[in-house]
């Protein structure tokens, strides 16, 4: 009894460990990066399926490529967001499995201002639910968050 309820709780702290929370805007007014924005949600639909293809596909820097320019954070912040997701996925890779791809789910949106874009990644055991946040200060869109987990029961609706 005593060996089960460890494990459960170590279980428990390794599983909380291991995802990363969204990564927000910073305000660091030196962030000097060449930032692009997004002119409509549909193209920042297909960008993100690129990153999708390539994070799924553990292409991870490739993908951090493709997002980094409508991503306003400064440098040092996106490759520490990039190891921890190189981190992360090493870690669920033993106790999901094999990636078998991903799908884009839905499209969330408050008016001109917030889109969600939610995808999910399947693995042979588990899934991991992707969401990409992107804000419209003004007239075009840029990547506001990107987070990850394994919560997927949130996506039942």
């Amino acid at each position: 009894m005593k060996k089960t309820a460890l494990l459960a709780i170590s279980l428990f702290l390794i599983s909380g460990s291991v995802f990363a929370a969204p990564k927000i805007l910073s305000t660091n007014p030196q962030a000097a990066l060449e930032n692009k924005e997004f002119e409509t949600q549909e193209e920042a639909r297909k960008v993100l399926d690129e990153a999708m293809q390539l994070l799924t596909t553990d292409k991870i820097a490739d993908a951090f490529v493709l997002v980094e320019p409508y991503f306003p954070m400064p440098q040092d912040e996106l490759s520490e967001l990039k190891m921890q997701i190189i981190h992360q996925r090493a870690l669920v890779k033993p106790r999901f499995g094999t990636p078998l791809g991903f799908e884009f789910l839905e499209q969330k949106s408050i008016e001109n201002l917030l889109t969600q874009y939610i995808y999910v990644e399947r693995y042979e055991r588990h899934a991991l639910r992707w969401v990409f946040t992107l804000y419209k200060p003004k007239e075009k869109w840029i990547l506001n968050a990107i987070a990850f987990d394994d919560k997927i029961d949130q996506l039942v609706k």
